[in-house]
């Protein structure tokens, strides 16, 4: 994702409290916003900051609403299969729709 994004796209993150995503963005140069544990201010987060990508942990354990919310406004472009906890370690990249 970091050689498709420009450095004036916007990042978010769904995933775990401690927004791990957003520690090794800011090694790679940019900033990755949280939206809360498992994304539950998705909608608030993607209407402030109007991220162009938003990576996504455990993508299974997201609720019904948040992956409709995310379903909405944004496709899925990939995803890498989990490497621990079992098949709940996933890793998605989703991109803005019509951007």
């Amino acid at each position: 994702m970091a050689d498709l994004r420009r450095p004036t796209d916007a990042v978010a993150t769904i995933g775990l409290p401690d927004n791990a995503v957003g520690f090794y963005a800011r090694l790679a140069g940019f900033d990755a916003a949280s939206t809360g544990f498992l994304g539950k201010d998705l909608e608030a987060v993607a209407a402030r900051d109007n991220p162009l990508f938003v990576v996504v942990l455990y993508p299974e354990r997201m609720s019904p609403d948040t992956f409709a919310a995310l379903d909405r406004g944004f496709d899925r472009t990939h995803r890498l299969d989990g490497w621990a906890d079992w098949g709940h370690g996933d890793v998605e990249i989703w991109r803005r729709v019509g951007r």
